[in-house]
């Protein structure tokens, strides 16, 4: 159990507006974009990592914007 645990301290949560303003930026990019109001933090337990999800919701499309722990996007993920 202890190795597939990881410190709720690992996750910067200072960084949540600069993501959501990121996600907002991305979605002015999108046709009807508008980002969900709910952030999502994932522990991946075999890469030992935390990832954020923020849903973006256009008028044909979706994406899942992915930041790492430190609030920095990784990927932009269309659904």
């Amino acid at each position: 159990m202890k190795d597939n645990v990881m410190p709720l301290d690992a996750i910067d949560y200072s960084k949540i507006p600069d993501m959501y303003k990121i996600a907002q930026d991305k979605a002015k990019e999108i046709e009807g974009g508008k980002v969900d109001e709910q952030l999502i933090y994932i522990f991946k337990i075999n890469e030992r990592k935390y990832d954020a999800h923020l849903k973006i919701e256009g008028a044909r499309e979706k994406f899942d914007a992915i930041f790492d722990s430190k609030g920095n996007l990784i990927e932009m993920k269309k659904e």
